[in-house]
């Protein structure tokens, strides 16, 4: 597969919008599952004709690089970079508030009751 070309597709037409291998029916989340539960490729290859080698291998490496793509933007440097814009601020007549504050702020107005700092 040429590098940069999506092999997964999305058309509501298809499956209602779930995403599938280009070309096909198969959701792509199935490749997934498989070996989730320790079923090989080849297996997934066999029970599902319409899948090529070369679009199972390429889904792989899209999903590793938006996996690797995410981790390497890790939450310190939104930190990091919160921090600076709050010393910036600080220095404007009137201030800002405290880091702890802003954080706190932060933590009270998500929906999740999970806390961003902990």
């Amino acid at each position: 597969m040429k590098r940069g070309a999506t092999v997964i597709e999305v058309d509501p037409s298809i499956l209602g919008g779930t995403p599938v291998f280009a070309g096909t029916r198969v959701p792509a989340e199935t490749l997934l599952e498989y070996l989730e539960r320790g079923r090989s490729l080849a297996e997934f290859l066999s029970d599902f004709p319409t899948v090529t080698e070369a679009q199972a291998v390429a889904a792989l490496e899209e999903a590793k690089d938006a996996w690797l793509d995410r981790a390497r933007c890790p939450a310190e440097s939104v930190i990091d970079l919160l921090d600076a814009w709050l010393e910036e601020d600080s220095k404007c007549e009137g201030g800002s508030e405290s880091w702890d504050q802003l954080k706190s702020s932060l933590d009270r107005d998500r929906l999740s009751n999970r806390p961003l700092f902990p």
